[in-house]
């Protein structure tokens, strides 16, 4: 065990303190010059993106109107929920849900995602009655 001497074993607190400060005035020495390299390796995206830092807030664009990217609303009901034609009860329930996420009116409140929300729920059921009566076809079908 290495023992210290005494000085050094009273101050060691102070010394601590000391080169705490020491590195925080370097460290703000570096950072207050305006031509000095960042520490950290920046990518190009966040360069793209103003800074939070920035007292400037620009307003931001209006988001485009919604709609399903790719997929036109008139489509066929597997074509809307983006499942394959023969899906699954899972698949159609999990695409429906992902989509309602998206576009629930109480979340968008707008007419066009009112629309949009109606024309899944209608999908979603066309392709349930669909899955029974590929299931069960001997059981009446619901209009």
């Amino acid at each position: 065990m290495v023992r210290m001497s005494g000085w050094i074993q009273r101050h060691f607190y102070v010394i601590q303190i000391a080169l705490g400060a020491a590195f925080l005035w370097a460290l703000w020495w570096r950072v207050r010059k305006s031509d000095a390299k960042p520490f950290f390796r920046t990518s190009s995206r966040s360069s793209d993106r103003p800074s939070r830092l920035s007292t400037h807030h620009p307003q931001h664009p209006k988001k485009p109107p919604l709609a399903l990217p790719g997929i036109a609303l008139s489509g066929k009901p597997h074509e809307i929920l983006g499942v394959p034609e023969h899906a699954t009860h899972a698949e159609i329930q999990t695409a429906f849900r992902a989509l309602m996420k998206r576009f629930h009116p109480d979340r968008v409140p707008t007419a066009e995602a009112k629309r949009i929300s109606q024309i899944i729920i209608q999908a979603r059921q066309t392709l349930e009655a669909q899955l029974e009566a590929r299931l069960n076809p001997t059981s009446p079908r619901r209009g």
